[in-house]
Protein backbone atom coordinates (compact mmCIF):
# COMPACT_ATOMS: atom_id res chain seq x y z
CA UNK A 1 0.00 0.00 0.00
CA UNK A 2 1.07 3.53 -0.77
CA UNK A 3 1.23 5.43 2.20
CA UNK A 4 1.65 8.88 2.92
CA UNK A 5 2.75 9.91 6.70
CA UNK A 6 2.61 13.77 7.74
CA UNK A 7 4.55 15.32 11.02
CA UNK A 8 7.37 13.40 11.62
CA UNK A 9 7.74 13.80 15.12
CA UNK A 10 8.02 10.85 17.52
CA UNK A 11 4.94 9.15 16.73
CA UNK A 12 5.15 10.46 12.64
CA UNK A 13 8.58 8.60 12.77
CA UNK A 14 7.41 5.43 14.50
CA UNK A 15 4.28 4.97 12.45
CA UNK A 16 6.11 5.34 9.24
CA UNK A 17 9.19 3.02 10.36
CA UNK A 18 7.14 0.45 11.26
CA UNK A 19 4.54 0.82 8.28
CA UNK A 20 7.92 0.24 6.32
CA UNK A 21 8.58 -2.58 7.53
CA UNK A 22 5.26 -4.36 7.03
CA UNK A 23 5.92 -4.01 3.42
CA UNK A 24 4.01 -0.75 2.70
CA UNK A 25 5.68 2.10 0.35
CA UNK A 26 5.87 4.82 2.81
CA UNK A 27 6.47 9.04 2.20
CA UNK A 28 7.05 10.98 5.03
CA UNK A 29 6.14 14.55 5.37
CA UNK A 30 7.38 17.49 7.45
CA UNK A 31 8.17 21.13 6.69
CA UNK A 32 10.96 20.93 8.70
CA UNK A 33 13.86 19.94 6.61
CA UNK A 34 16.46 19.06 9.21
CA UNK A 35 13.87 15.87 10.05
CA UNK A 36 13.45 14.67 6.42
CA UNK A 37 16.66 15.08 5.93
CA UNK A 38 17.97 12.86 9.27
CA UNK A 39 14.81 10.41 8.03
CA UNK A 40 16.45 10.38 4.47
CA UNK A 41 19.66 9.45 6.32
CA UNK A 42 17.97 6.74 8.17
CA UNK A 43 18.43 8.83 11.32
CA UNK A 44 16.09 10.15 14.19
CA UNK A 45 16.05 13.13 16.42
CA UNK A 46 15.47 11.14 19.13
CA UNK A 47 16.02 8.06 20.90
CA UNK A 48 14.09 5.12 20.91
CA UNK A 49 15.04 1.45 21.07
CA UNK A 50 15.60 -0.18 17.85
CA UNK A 51 13.99 2.94 15.62
CA UNK A 52 17.54 3.96 14.31
CA UNK A 53 18.36 0.49 12.96
CA UNK A 54 14.76 -0.02 11.76
CA UNK A 55 14.97 3.46 9.44
CA UNK A 56 17.99 2.35 8.42
CA UNK A 57 16.66 -1.03 7.19
CA UNK A 58 13.77 0.75 5.52
CA UNK A 59 15.51 3.69 4.19
CA UNK A 60 17.92 1.42 2.32
CA UNK A 61 15.26 -1.17 0.62
CA UNK A 62 13.49 2.25 -0.85
CA UNK A 63 10.18 1.45 0.92
CA UNK A 64 10.91 4.51 3.07
CA UNK A 65 11.65 8.22 2.10
CA UNK A 66 11.03 11.67 3.50
CA UNK A 67 10.05 15.52 1.54
CA UNK A 68 9.09 18.73 2.38
CA UNK A 69 6.57 18.35 -0.56
CA UNK A 70 3.01 17.58 -0.01
CA UNK A 71 2.34 17.29 -3.54
CA UNK A 72 5.27 15.06 -3.97
CA UNK A 73 3.83 12.25 -0.98
CA UNK A 74 0.17 12.70 -2.10
CA UNK A 75 0.63 11.67 -6.29
CA UNK A 76 0.35 7.97 -5.59
CA UNK A 77 -0.80 7.59 -2.12
CA UNK A 78 -3.49 5.43 -1.14
CA UNK A 79 -3.69 6.46 2.24
CA UNK A 80 -2.74 9.70 4.41
CA UNK A 81 -1.92 9.37 8.05
CA UNK A 82 -1.73 12.93 9.80
CA UNK A 83 0.29 12.63 13.02
CA UNK A 84 0.66 16.63 13.83
CA UNK A 85 1.10 17.53 17.37
CA UNK A 86 -2.00 19.07 19.17
CA UNK A 87 -0.63 20.36 22.76
CA UNK A 88 -2.34 22.56 24.71
CA UNK A 89 -3.44 26.15 24.37
CA UNK A 90 -3.36 28.45 27.05
CA UNK A 91 -7.04 27.88 28.05
CA UNK A 92 -6.54 24.17 28.15
CA UNK A 93 -8.33 23.61 25.06
CA UNK A 94 -6.11 21.59 22.33
CA UNK A 95 -4.29 23.89 19.53
CA UNK A 96 -5.15 22.59 16.78
CA UNK A 97 -3.23 24.98 14.34
CA UNK A 98 -1.25 21.99 13.21
CA UNK A 99 -4.20 19.73 12.58
CA UNK A 100 -6.15 22.85 10.50
CA UNK A 101 -2.58 23.83 8.36
CA UNK A 102 -2.53 20.08 7.21
CA UNK A 103 -6.24 20.13 6.38
CA UNK A 104 -5.82 23.14 4.15
CA UNK A 105 -2.76 21.68 2.22
CA UNK A 106 -4.88 18.42 1.63
CA UNK A 107 -7.95 20.11 0.75
CA UNK A 108 -5.75 22.21 -2.05
CA UNK A 109 -3.97 19.15 -2.76
CA UNK A 110 -7.76 17.00 -3.19
CA UNK A 111 -10.12 19.24 -5.04
CA UNK A 112 -9.29 17.80 -8.62
CA UNK A 113 -8.09 14.24 -7.55
CA UNK A 114 -9.96 11.27 -8.92
CA UNK A 115 -8.52 8.26 -7.37
CA UNK A 116 -9.69 7.33 -3.62
CA UNK A 117 -7.91 8.69 -0.61
CA UNK A 118 -8.08 8.01 3.04
CA UNK A 119 -7.10 10.28 5.58
CA UNK A 120 -6.65 8.64 8.86
CA UNK A 121 -6.07 11.15 11.94
CA UNK A 122 -4.06 9.81 14.69
CA UNK A 123 -3.45 12.83 16.34
CA UNK A 124 -5.41 12.91 19.87
CA UNK A 125 -7.97 15.69 19.59
CA UNK A 126 -11.21 15.56 21.58
CA UNK A 127 -14.61 14.05 20.46
CA UNK A 128 -16.04 15.59 17.85
CA UNK A 129 -13.00 17.29 16.16
CA UNK A 130 -12.45 14.81 13.05
CA UNK A 131 -16.05 15.59 12.04
CA UNK A 132 -16.09 19.54 12.46
CA UNK A 133 -12.51 20.10 11.52
CA UNK A 134 -11.39 17.23 9.14
CA UNK A 135 -14.38 15.80 7.48
CA UNK A 136 -16.25 19.25 7.03
CA UNK A 137 -13.25 20.44 5.25
CA UNK A 138 -12.29 17.43 2.79
CA UNK A 139 -15.75 15.91 2.24
CA UNK A 140 -17.91 16.99 -0.21
CA UNK A 141 -20.58 15.06 -0.73
CA UNK A 142 -23.26 14.76 2.14
CA UNK A 143 -23.00 10.88 1.22
CA UNK A 144 -20.07 10.57 3.42
CA UNK A 145 -19.69 6.56 2.80
CA UNK A 146 -19.32 6.80 -0.83
CA UNK A 147 -16.73 10.00 -1.24
CA UNK A 148 -13.95 9.89 -3.47
CA UNK A 149 -12.02 11.55 -0.08
CA UNK A 150 -12.78 8.92 3.23
CA UNK A 151 -11.86 10.15 6.71
CA UNK A 152 -11.08 8.03 9.75
CA UNK A 153 -9.57 8.35 13.20
CA UNK A 154 -7.14 5.84 14.56
CA UNK A 155 -5.85 6.58 17.63
CA UNK A 156 -2.12 5.56 18.53
CA UNK A 157 -1.41 3.67 21.89
CA UNK A 158 2.51 4.13 21.79
CA UNK A 159 4.55 4.66 24.57
CA UNK A 160 8.33 6.10 24.90
CA UNK A 161 10.57 3.36 25.60
CA UNK A 162 8.44 0.33 23.91
CA UNK A 163 6.64 2.49 20.45
CA UNK A 164 8.26 -0.54 17.92
CA UNK A 165 6.35 -3.41 20.23
CA UNK A 166 3.38 -1.35 20.95
CA UNK A 167 2.83 -0.20 17.20
CA UNK A 168 3.55 -3.83 15.69
CA UNK A 169 1.87 -6.38 18.61
CA UNK A 170 -0.70 -3.76 19.83
CA UNK A 171 -3.27 -4.62 22.59
CA UNK A 172 -5.85 -2.37 21.07
CA UNK A 173 -6.62 -1.26 17.64
CA UNK A 174 -9.53 0.77 17.72
CA UNK A 175 -10.64 1.87 13.76
CA UNK A 176 -13.49 5.14 13.42
CA UNK A 177 -14.97 5.47 10.24
CA UNK A 178 -17.86 6.03 8.25
CA UNK A 179 -17.66 2.70 5.63
CA UNK A 180 -17.39 -0.83 5.98
CA UNK A 181 -14.86 -0.80 2.94
CA UNK A 182 -12.33 1.70 5.06
CA UNK A 183 -12.67 -0.07 8.08
CA UNK A 184 -11.53 -3.60 5.97
CA UNK A 185 -8.45 -1.30 4.34
CA UNK A 186 -7.31 0.13 7.03
CA UNK A 187 -7.72 -3.06 8.69
CA UNK A 188 -5.36 -4.61 6.70
CA UNK A 189 -3.05 -1.67 7.03
CA UNK A 190 -2.70 -2.00 10.41
CA UNK A 191 -3.14 -6.20 10.82
CA UNK A 192 -1.00 -7.32 13.82
CA UNK A 193 -1.01 -11.17 15.56
CA UNK A 194 -1.73 -9.63 18.79
CA UNK A 195 -5.07 -8.12 18.35
CA UNK A 196 -8.37 -8.19 15.81
CA UNK A 197 -9.79 -4.22 14.96
CA UNK A 198 -12.67 -3.03 16.17
CA UNK A 199 -14.76 -0.96 14.30
CA UNK A 200 -16.24 2.30 15.91
CA UNK A 201 -17.91 5.26 14.48
CA UNK A 202 -15.04 8.42 14.48
CA UNK A 203 -16.74 10.23 17.43
CA UNK A 204 -15.92 6.33 19.76
CA UNK A 205 -12.41 6.10 18.16
CA UNK A 206 -11.41 9.79 19.59
CA UNK A 207 -13.31 9.08 22.84
CA UNK A 208 -10.92 5.87 23.33
CA UNK A 209 -7.91 7.64 23.39
CA UNK A 210 -8.89 10.66 25.27
CA UNK A 211 -9.85 8.40 28.38
CA UNK A 212 -7.16 5.98 27.97
CA UNK A 213 -4.93 8.37 28.90
CA UNK A 214 -7.04 9.99 31.64
CA UNK A 215 -7.24 6.68 32.82
CA UNK A 216 -3.47 6.53 32.93
CA UNK A 217 -3.58 10.05 34.71
CA UNK A 218 -6.00 8.67 37.48
CA UNK A 219 -4.01 5.33 37.86
CA UNK A 220 -0.68 7.19 38.65
CA UNK A 221 -2.47 9.96 41.02
CA UNK A 222 -4.37 7.23 42.99
CA UNK A 223 -0.77 5.33 43.47
CA UNK A 224 0.89 8.68 44.57
CA UNK A 225 -1.38 9.44 46.94
CA UNK A 226 -2.07 6.16 48.31
CA UNK A 227 2.15 6.09 48.82
CA UNK A 228 1.65 9.43 50.57
CA UNK A 229 -0.62 8.37 53.42
CA UNK A 230 0.83 5.29 53.73
CA UNK A 231 4.10 7.04 54.59
CA UNK A 232 2.88 8.50 57.35
CA UNK A 233 2.05 5.76 58.98
CA UNK A 234 5.58 4.47 58.06
CA UNK A 235 4.30 1.70 55.88
CA UNK A 236 6.09 0.54 52.99
CA UNK A 237 3.70 2.01 49.83
CA UNK A 238 5.82 -0.16 47.39
CA UNK A 239 5.49 -3.70 49.22
CA UNK A 240 1.48 -2.94 49.56
CA UNK A 241 1.00 -1.88 45.91
CA UNK A 242 2.73 -5.13 44.77
CA UNK A 243 -0.05 -7.32 46.96
CA UNK A 244 -3.05 -4.83 45.93
CA UNK A 245 -1.56 -5.78 42.42
CA UNK A 246 -1.85 -9.10 42.53
CA UNK A 247 -5.70 -8.71 42.67
CA UNK A 248 -6.54 -9.41 38.82
CA UNK A 249 -10.60 -10.19 39.13
CA UNK A 250 -11.00 -6.81 40.96
CA UNK A 251 -8.42 -4.25 41.24
CA UNK A 252 -6.89 -4.82 38.11
CA UNK A 253 -9.57 -5.76 35.55
CA UNK A 254 -12.68 -4.89 33.65
CA UNK A 255 -14.73 -5.34 37.11
CA UNK A 256 -16.34 -1.60 38.22
CA UNK A 257 -15.33 0.39 34.84
CA UNK A 258 -18.70 -0.01 33.30
CA UNK A 259 -20.74 2.68 32.76
CA UNK A 260 -23.65 2.88 35.01
CA UNK A 261 -25.43 3.47 38.65
CA UNK A 262 -23.83 4.78 41.84
CA UNK A 263 -21.81 2.61 44.61
CA UNK A 264 -22.93 1.58 47.64
CA UNK A 265 -23.07 -0.75 50.10
CA UNK A 266 -21.18 -1.83 53.00
CA UNK A 267 -17.45 -1.16 52.39
CA UNK A 268 -17.47 1.53 49.84
CA UNK A 269 -19.00 4.91 51.02
CA UNK A 270 -17.89 4.28 54.90
CA UNK A 271 -14.59 2.91 53.95
CA UNK A 272 -13.99 6.23 51.59
CA UNK A 273 -15.31 8.51 53.89
CA UNK A 274 -12.62 6.65 56.48
CA UNK A 275 -9.93 7.41 53.93
CA UNK A 276 -10.81 10.97 53.77
CA UNK A 277 -10.74 11.78 57.09
CA UNK A 278 -7.94 10.25 57.58
CA UNK A 279 -5.90 12.42 54.88
CA UNK A 280 -7.04 15.23 56.11
CA UNK A 281 -6.35 14.78 59.74
CA UNK A 282 -3.01 13.83 59.20
CA UNK A 283 -2.56 16.44 56.29
CA UNK A 284 -2.17 14.41 53.47
CA UNK A 285 -3.14 16.35 50.37
CA UNK A 286 -5.23 13.81 48.43
CA UNK A 287 -7.78 15.28 46.20
CA UNK A 288 -8.13 12.22 44.20
CA UNK A 289 -9.52 10.15 47.56
CA UNK A 290 -11.49 12.88 48.62
CA UNK A 291 -13.85 13.04 45.37
CA UNK A 292 -14.86 9.88 45.34
CA UNK A 293 -17.89 10.11 47.68
CA UNK A 294 -18.53 13.58 46.26
CA UNK A 295 -18.23 12.36 42.56
CA UNK A 296 -20.63 9.41 43.58
CA UNK A 297 -22.75 12.12 45.03
CA UNK A 298 -23.09 13.69 42.08
CA UNK A 299 -24.10 10.75 40.10
CA UNK A 300 -27.19 10.08 42.44
CA UNK A 301 -28.12 13.04 41.44
CA UNK A 302 -27.52 13.31 37.93
CA UNK A 303 -29.64 10.01 37.70
CA UNK A 304 -32.41 11.54 39.98
CA UNK A 305 -32.63 14.36 37.08
CA UNK A 306 -33.06 12.03 34.43
CA UNK A 307 -35.88 10.30 35.82
CA UNK A 308 -37.38 13.98 36.38
CA UNK A 309 -37.19 14.40 32.44
CA UNK A 310 -39.49 11.42 31.92
CA UNK A 311 -41.95 13.35 34.68
CA UNK A 312 -43.27 10.06 35.93
CA UNK A 313 -46.79 9.41 38.03
CA UNK A 314 -46.37 5.89 38.18
CA UNK A 315 -42.98 4.12 38.40
CA UNK A 316 -41.68 0.58 38.74
CA UNK A 317 -38.30 0.48 40.19
CA UNK A 318 -36.16 -3.18 39.70
CA UNK A 319 -34.00 -3.45 42.63
CA UNK A 320 -33.70 -1.90 45.60
CA UNK A 321 -30.70 -3.59 47.43
CA UNK A 322 -27.48 -1.87 46.74
CA UNK A 323 -26.13 -4.72 43.88
CA UNK A 324 -27.91 -7.88 42.78
CA UNK A 325 -28.22 -11.41 45.20
CA UNK A 326 -28.15 -9.76 48.02
CA UNK A 327 -30.40 -8.11 50.28
CA UNK A 328 -27.81 -5.71 51.63
CA UNK A 329 -29.51 -2.23 51.86
CA UNK A 330 -27.20 -0.26 53.03
CA UNK A 331 -26.46 3.11 51.30
CA UNK A 332 -28.01 1.62 48.62
CA UNK A 333 -28.58 3.90 45.37
CA UNK A 334 -31.40 2.43 44.43
CA UNK A 335 -33.01 2.85 47.90
CA UNK A 336 -32.00 6.86 48.06
CA UNK A 337 -33.72 7.17 44.39
CA UNK A 338 -36.77 5.46 46.15
CA UNK A 339 -36.90 7.76 49.02
CA UNK A 340 -36.68 10.48 46.56
CA UNK A 341 -39.14 9.31 44.56
CA UNK A 342 -41.52 9.21 47.22
CA UNK A 343 -40.75 12.62 48.45
CA UNK A 344 -41.82 14.11 45.13
CA UNK A 345 -45.26 12.30 45.37
CA UNK A 346 -44.77 9.78 43.07
CA UNK A 347 -46.57 6.54 42.92
CA UNK A 348 -43.58 3.86 43.47
CA UNK A 349 -43.56 0.36 43.25
CA UNK A 350 -40.57 -1.79 43.49
CA UNK A 351 -39.09 -5.36 42.81
CA UNK A 352 -36.31 -7.06 43.80
CA UNK A 353 -36.60 -10.96 44.70
CA UNK A 354 -34.21 -11.19 47.89
CA UNK A 355 -35.36 -7.80 49.61
CA UNK A 356 -39.06 -9.37 51.78
CA UNK A 357 -41.86 -7.07 51.74
CA UNK A 358 -41.52 -6.89 55.76
CA UNK A 359 -38.55 -5.14 55.46
CA UNK A 360 -39.33 -2.88 52.51
CA UNK A 361 -42.69 -1.43 54.18
CA UNK A 362 -40.23 -1.02 57.75
CA UNK A 363 -38.15 1.32 55.80
CA UNK A 364 -38.14 4.61 56.87
CA UNK A 365 -40.43 6.81 53.99
CA UNK A 366 -41.14 3.79 52.37
CA UNK A 367 -44.31 2.57 54.03
CA UNK A 368 -46.88 3.65 51.28
CA UNK A 369 -44.49 1.62 48.39
CA UNK A 370 -46.63 -1.01 46.48
CA UNK A 371 -44.05 -4.01 46.57
CA UNK A 372 -44.36 -6.09 43.30
CA UNK A 373 -43.95 -10.20 44.12
CA UNK A 374 -43.66 -11.06 40.39
CA UNK A 375 -41.53 -9.53 37.92
CA UNK A 376 -43.25 -10.81 34.89
CA UNK A 377 -46.88 -9.75 35.99
CA UNK A 378 -44.89 -5.86 37.05
CA UNK A 379 -44.09 -5.24 33.84
CA UNK A 380 -47.01 -6.32 32.22
CA UNK A 381 -48.75 -3.59 33.72
CA UNK A 382 -48.93 0.01 32.57
CA UNK A 383 -45.91 2.52 34.03
CA UNK A 384 -44.64 5.86 33.02
CA UNK A 385 -41.51 4.51 33.82
CA UNK A 386 -39.87 1.39 34.45
CA UNK A 387 -36.97 1.94 36.33
CA UNK A 388 -33.52 -0.51 36.15
CA UNK A 389 -31.85 0.48 39.50
CA UNK A 390 -29.33 -2.13 40.11
CA UNK A 391 -27.53 -4.53 37.74
CA UNK A 392 -28.97 -7.50 37.71
CA UNK A 393 -28.91 -9.01 33.63
CA UNK A 394 -31.88 -11.52 35.17
CA UNK A 395 -34.52 -8.84 34.46
CA UNK A 396 -33.65 -8.41 30.81
CA UNK A 397 -36.22 -11.45 29.79
CA UNK A 398 -39.47 -9.64 30.98
CA UNK A 399 -38.16 -6.26 29.99
CA UNK A 400 -38.25 -6.88 26.47
CA UNK A 401 -41.89 -7.72 26.81
CA UNK A 402 -43.06 -4.67 28.34
CA UNK A 403 -44.43 -1.78 26.85
CA UNK A 404 -43.48 0.88 28.85
CA UNK A 405 -40.63 3.39 28.56
CA UNK A 406 -37.80 1.47 30.18
CA UNK A 407 -34.45 3.91 32.06
CA UNK A 408 -31.42 1.76 32.58
CA UNK A 409 -29.62 3.26 35.21
CA UNK A 410 -27.33 0.32 35.68
CA UNK A 411 -26.58 -0.55 32.38
CA UNK A 412 -26.65 -4.40 32.76
CA UNK A 413 -30.21 -4.24 30.02
CA UNK A 414 -27.63 -2.78 27.51
CA UNK A 415 -28.63 -5.66 24.86
CA UNK A 416 -32.14 -4.31 24.91
CA UNK A 417 -30.92 -0.47 23.62
CA UNK A 418 -32.57 -1.44 20.03
CA UNK A 419 -35.92 -1.01 21.31
CA UNK A 420 -38.07 2.12 21.04
CA UNK A 421 -39.30 2.27 24.88
CA UNK A 422 -35.25 1.62 25.89
CA UNK A 423 -33.19 3.82 26.96
CA UNK A 424 -29.88 4.21 28.81
CA UNK A 425 -28.46 6.82 31.83
CA UNK A 426 -25.68 7.62 29.83
CA UNK A 427 -25.40 5.60 26.39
Amino acid sequence: MNICVIGLGYVGTVTAACLASKGNSVIGVDLDEALVDGLNAGKSRFYEPGLHELLQSEVFSGRLRGTTSISDALSKAQVVIVSVGTPSAEDGSTDLNAIRGVVSSLKAHTLERLEPLTVVVTSTIAPGTTHLEITAELVSSEDRENSNVQVAFCPEFLREGSALDDFLRPELCAIGVYSESTFKQLSELYRSETCDPVRLTIEEAESVKFLSNAWHALKVSFANEAGRYLNTWGIDSQSVMNVFLQDKKLNISERYLRPGFSFGGSCLPKDVRSLEFQTRSRQVESPVFWSINRSNLDHLNFALAKVRTFAPKRVLLLGLAFKAKTSDLRESASLWLAKKLMEEQVELAVFDEHVSLETIKNLEGLAQVTVELSLTDALLKEWDLVIVGQANKSFNESLAISRSRILDLAGSAYSLQGLENYEGLTW
